[in-house]
């Protein structure tokens, strides 16, 4: 009997629906408001008796799905047309009416629909309502009336927590993706993201971080605003593979932008310069930079600014350039800088291209002309030219503990100083006129250790 009530009461409700938007349409207008109370007067029953079918039913069963379809199907009829029937009943309001602005004695209220709303789901109709009340109160600029609008926004955030054992969000999960998709009463999805993000009470920043985590570009700026700054790091991290638009195409300058933040955010939240988080970074925005320069320099090829960040060997091998195009100094020096950066582990399996390295700083300089250049007795010009030679810079960034960025064990772990000097007489075929200046040199790059 239950069920046959039900169903007349659901037949009752959707002719009762349809009825009122043809009369809305034009057929009779003049029903078309009566009609809607007397939709208004069906739906509570109806909502009720299919809410209590559902609770009645044991979790997890095949009625109690049944049920909650049916109550679904109730919902989706009955809530859509009420809404319809109080944009009607606008009292000259802009298509929307709430409470005194209703007009007609049959008129069915804004707040007579969130009351139904409110006991049976009905989120996106609530939300039009609470909606409709900040827009009435912005356009006749009545701060305490946007302020009550806000706080009764909040108010339903708060209370209705869902039925998660039935698939029911909260009211609150529903306004935060209804803000990051739909716009507002001031038609635009940014500014409610970022009112979202500026306004949302902290006893929802939880949801609210929830509700983000699809969306790492948003969800960052919240986590530093619930002063989550290691959260905020770590999803800056991985902005800085994925980038803004997802699927691991960063660019090597939104890997900086990004890397930047993060150690911002590690360093705001109390970790020290020299924490292990923070010298990863650093070394990652060494890498950067180096790509960054290295693009600058040369203004074409693989090593492009814009481009994603290369991995260190194909670095090292942008460094050293090809048959084609040569390396400067500088992107020789910048060949090492990365080995610096790139970590003990990679030091250690590309051994080989570290000697290489070794051995094109070596053929930089004209080690005789040097030679000679320390023998006229010119003290302070030739310590000046003993320092810019590659090897003595190489040896600073590879042996200088002070000097810059570095990840990882010593470099004495895979060359040693003494391996060094060795690898580079042997590059010079030992010539004494040569090695005297070449020793002085890669001393002269060590000196601070």
């Amino acid at each position: 009997r239950v069920d046959a009530e039900n169903a007349a009461a659901d037949a009752a409700a959707d002719a009762a629906a349809a009825l009122r938007d043809e009369a809305a349409r034009g057929g009779a207008p003049d029903l078309a408001s009566p009609l809607g109370s007397q939709l208004y007067a069906l739906a509570t029953p109806l909502l009720d008796a299919t809410a209590a079918h559902v609770a009645s039913a044991p979790l997890g069963s095949a009625e109690r799905a049944m049920a909650r379809d049916e109550y679904a199907r109730a919902r989706a009829s009955v809530l859509p047309a009420l809404m319809n029937a109080a944009r009607a009943s606008d009292g000259g309001f802009g298509g929307f009416a709430s409470g005194d602005f209703a007009s007609g004695p049959f008129a069915v209220t804004m707040d007579a629909v969130a009351a139904v709303a409110e006991a049976h789901f009905g989120y996106e109709q609530l939300a039009e309502v609470c909606e409709t009340a900040m827009a009435h109160a912005a356009r006749v600029g009545d701060g305490a009336a946007i302020d009550g609008a806000v706080a009764r926004t909040h108010h339903h955030m708060r209370t209705l927590r869902g039925a998660a054992e039935d698939g029911e969000c909260t009211f609150a999960t529903f306004m935060f993706h209804q803000m990051m998709s739909n716009p507002g009463y001031h038609s635009g999805v940014g500014a409610r993201v970022a009112e979202m993000l500026q306004d949302t009470p902290d006893e929802f920043y939880g949801e609210l971080g929830e509700c983000l985590k699809p969306h790492p570009p948003l969800l960052w700026l919240h986590q530093l605003r619930a002063d989550d700054y290691v959260g905020a790091a770590g999803t800056l991290h991985g902005l800085s593979v994925s980038g803004a638009s997802g699927g691991g195409n960063a660019s090597v300058m939104e890997q900086a932008q990004y890397l930047s933040l993060a150690k911002l955010s590690l360093l705001a939240g109390g970790a020290p310069a020299d924490a292990d988080d923070v010298v990863a970074i650093d070394a990652a925005l060494d890498l950067a930079k180096i790509q960054s320069a290295l693009s600058a320099r040369r203004k074409v090829g693989s090593a492009d600014a814009s481009s994603p960040p290369l991995p260190p060997l194909k670095l090292v091998e942008a460094c050293l350039g090809d048959s084609a195009r040569g390396a400067s100094e500088d992107d020789l020096i910048d060949a090492f800088s990365v080995f610096a950066s790139a970590g003990g582990e990679f030091r250690e399996a590309n051994k080989s291209l570290l000697e290489v390295c070794w051995r094109r700083a070596a053929a930089e300089t004209d080690w005789s002309e040097l030679g000679a250049l320390g023998a006229s007795g010119g003290d302070a010009a030739y310590v000046r030219a003993l320092a810019a030679t590659p090897v003595a810079r190489a040896a600073r960034r590879c042996y200088d503990p002070s000097y810059a960025v570095r990840l990882g064990p010593p470099f004495d772990e895979v060359i040693t100083p003494e391996n060094a000097l060795k690898l580079l007489e042997e590059a010079l075929g030992g010539e004494e006129a040569s090695v005297e200046p070449l020793r002085a040199a890669l001393s002269l790059g060590i000196s601070a250790r």
